[in-house]
């Protein structure tokens, strides 16, 4: 179990060092962050910091280009939050690398709190920006799967009220749509979330991924993408089985 600083405490906005841990992930060439004019934030999280116009085919780490943070939204928030929860298990468990694990278990959950302070804290891109968002407006499915990721590692039962607080969806992951992220973790982790709750959530996976085989093989329906869309689902069921 990992136990960070700020998991119980109250926070209404990030720090700045929370912000320079989510940048220094990034390539030496891409850590030149800036806060562009009109950003609502002294200290800013867009869905990613990225660049002003797509960068085009080019490999991340030879993109010079100048990387602007804007706004932060509550989707992007949530989304961050639930990597540097798995990014504190994965570098506790697989690096042993307990100083950097805290980091990353630390800057996950007050995310999750700013995310809970500010639930409706959406983010559109100004006129003279020309890259995606990964803002979709609804954060339910991102809530869910932040406090999944959040509770397997914490056992603080905040992340598990939350969790339950919400109706639990199960759909194809997409950028826009976690719900089902969400739900692998807990379908996965019965000693963490009890049979009861991981057992519910395991027929719900399995019972949406034979609907989804089942349109498939419809003659009437659209065969676009069926062979990924068969893997991902068959692949979910043999998870599970």
């Amino acid at each position: 179990m990992i136990l960070a600083v700020g998991f119980l405490g109250i926070s209404s906005a990030f720090s700045a060092q929370i912000f320079q841990n989510q940048i220094g992930f990034l390539p030496e060439s891409q850590k030149q962050v800036v806060l562009k004019e009109g950003s609502n934030s002294p200290v800013v999280i867009k869905d990613q910091s990225g660049t002003e116009v797509l960068s085009g085919t080019i490999m991340p780490e030879k993109d010079n280009a100048l990387r602007y943070a804007i706004g932060k939204s509550v989707t992007a928030t949530l989304n961050f939050a639930a990597v540097m929860a798995l990014a504190a298990d994965i570098y506790l468990v697989d690096y042993k690398n307990s100083e950097f694990s805290e980091k990353c278990a630390t800057a996950s959950g007050r995310a999750y709190l700013w995310a809970k302070a500010n639930p409706f804290e959406t983010y559109e891109q100004p006129a003279d920006v020309g890259t995606g968002t990964y803002s979709d407006g609804f954060a339910k499915d991102e809530f869910i799967w932040a406090a999944a990721e959040l509770y397997r590692i914490s056992k603080n039962p905040m992340y598990l009220e939350d969790i339950k607080a919400i109706p639990m969806k199960v759909s194809l992951p997409s950028w826009s749509t976690t719900y089902a992220l969400g739900a692998y973790t807990i379908a996965l982790n019965p000693l963490v979330f009890g049979d009861s709750l991981s057992g519910a959530v395991q027929e719900m996976l399995l019972s949406a991924s034979d609907d989804y085989l089942t349109l498939l093989t419809d003659p009437n329906h659209s065969g676009y993408a069926m062979r990924l869309m068969k893997w991902r689902l068959t692949g979910m069921r043999r998870l599970l089985i």
